[in-house]
């Protein structure tokens, strides 16, 4: 039952049940915390639950928020997406971006595990901000550490010496 599963849905203008799918709803908005308490929120055109797990929601074009420890914000957008309620993991696939102040990541998929605070791209990445372009074949990310791994081969383009000062200090 939709109405059970999302109880974390709140209202975003307005979540309509879908007459032609009982088991969709339009303009739904997760809004969630983690273990410590950081909000963030996953605002999507429809969701409609899965047939065949009910801890499962198909999301179209969702667009998240998440505020991180430093108080930084991170957004993300994607054509379409996965999110398990149970094991805290949201899949984006198509068209993936992200932005974090000055900074600009865009990959074809991304799997992000909210649980132990991590994401992974093992398709193209490329990067652009205020220090340069980074254009890597994936990545790791340990947001617990404050970690991006880039998986090889990687290119690196500094716009000019001064340009890491610009680059963001733990």
């Amino acid at each position: 039952d939709v109405k059970n599963t999302l109880q974390s849905v709140d209202t975003k203008d307005e979540v309509v049940p879908n007459s032609a799918d009982p088991h969709a709803l339009i303009n739904p908005l997760l809004n969630i915390r983690d273990e410590t308490q950081n909000p963030y929120s996953i605002p999507a055109a429809r969701a409609v639950q899965s047939a065949t797990d009910p801890d499962s929601i198909n999301l179209e074009n969702p667009q998240a928020e998440m505020t991180l420890e430093s108080g930084a914000k991170l957004t993300g957008a994607a054509t379409s997406g996965a999110y398990n309620q149970k094991a805290e993991k949201l899949a984006l696939d198509g068209g993936v971006k992200l932005t974090y102040p000055d900074y600009v990541l865009t990959t074809k998929k991304m799997l992000v595990d909210m649980s132990v605070k991590g994401a992974w791209a093992d398709t193209p990445v490329h990067i652009d901000g205020a220090a340069g372009t980074l254009d890597s074949s994936g990545l790791h990310a340990n947001m617990t550490a404050n970690q991006l791994i880039f998986t090889g081969p990687v290119k690196l383009i500094l716009h000019d010496a001064g340009s890491l000062s610009a680059l963001p200090q733990n």
